[in-house]
């Protein structure tokens, strides 16, 4: 009961409580994972450095601010793994590389939402196009939501999904080889009545090897119902503490 609230009370904090209604059956909230396609690295550590004392800096913008606003991220020493800090909301998350995985602990911090789990996987080896990896699968149908007195039924879903690789230009950086993997929120309500009220939250991520996150995109509900708000993060500068050498392959003049 309680992960199921926390869930619930996420979602609603993340969309802002703007549900848009649309009709259908009760096919799966959670897709079919597809095939899995061409290797793009063998060590998925290596798209997402994790040492202490590193830090990045975003250039962001947003449909909804006329606007921008700077976004610096830093990583400190925790247990065997760091802590990093984002200045956007001056939230600590706790991350660590498991046996070639990128790990999340305690709180899931999936596009500004917190959700009550043990630990997830950001990132696993090795990194292939295709690879989805799911988060998130509840559906429950004990709950009477409309007040009708029968129980009306209530899906959320979180995945990732590994799309491919891309040549990103970012300013001041130059060229940019970088894996992208795709994060989905989904939310439906099926009422008894047999409305259905959808939410999806995207996010595309880009991860360049031996810097880590060189981009961010994310589309989601905001203010009436219809109404998307999207926001764009990239990488303008970054001081990686590291005792290896920036991948050649990766930055391009």
């Amino acid at each position: 009961m309680r992960r199921r609230n926390s869930i619930k009370q996420a979602m609603a904090m993340l969309v802002l409580a703007a549900l848009a209604g649309c009709g259908g059956g009760h096919d799966r909230l959670m897709p079919e994972a597809p095939e899995l396609g061409a290797m793009l690295q063998e060590d998925a550590t290596v798209l997402r450095p994790l040492q202490p004392g590193s830090t990045w800096t975003y250039e962001a913008e947003s449909s909804t601010s006329p606007t921008g606003w700077r976004i610096d991220v830093s990583q400190r020493a925790f247990e065997d793994g760091v802590r990093e800090r984002t200045s956007a909301n001056s939230t600590d998350v706790q991350l660590a590389h498991r046996h070639g995985d990128v790990v999340h602990f305690g709180a899931c911090g999936l596009l500004g939402a917190v959700t009550t789990c043990d630990e997830w996987v950001e990132l696993r080896s090795p990194v292939r196009v295709g690879d989805q990896i799911e988060l998130v699968d509840l559906d429950d149908s004990g709950h009477d939501r409309t007040g009708d007195g029968v129980p009306d039924r209530f899906e959320y879903v979180v995945y990732r999904r590994v799309v491919g690789e891309e040549q990103l230009s970012l300013p001041g950086l130059g060229s940019v080889r970088a894996v992208r993997v795709d994060t989905f929120i989904k939310q439906r309500t099926t009422e008894t009545t047999g409305e259905q009220r959808l939410v999806e939250v995207s996010c595309a991520t880009w991860y360049a090897p031996g810097i880590g996150i060189v981009r961010r995109h994310m589309d989601m509900p905001y203010g009436p119902v219809g109404t998307r708000r999207t926001q764009d993060e990239r990488l303008v500068a970054w001081d990686l503490e590291s005792a290896f050498a920036l991948p050649a392959q990766a930055l391009r003049p």
